[in-house]
């Protein structure tokens, strides 16, 4: 089977599940939706966020992996 033709049975899916009102979406996780509120924080600093970040280690090794990617290596 093509991309092209994946996406496009893909994308009727979609559209089919959000016209009768039946896409489920998975929620934020707790501790990722604290992580967010605290970095939008202005006057809260890394070391609330990592000691949030601390409850869930599969996140925490997402947020990691992401902080010593390519893309946010220093001077890119």
């Amino acid at each position: 089977m093509s991309v092209e033709k994946l996406a496009a049975e893909l994308q009727q899916i979609l559209v089919k599940r959000i016209e009768a009102d039946q896409l489920i979406l998975p929620t934020l996780p707790a501790v990722a939706a604290q992580v967010l509120e605290i970095l939008r924080d202005p006057e809260a600093g890394m070391k609330e966020a990592a000691h949030v970040l601390e409850r869930d280690p599969v996140l925490a090794a997402r947020a990691l992996r992401v902080a010593t990617s390519a893309a946010f290596a220093a001077g890119s």
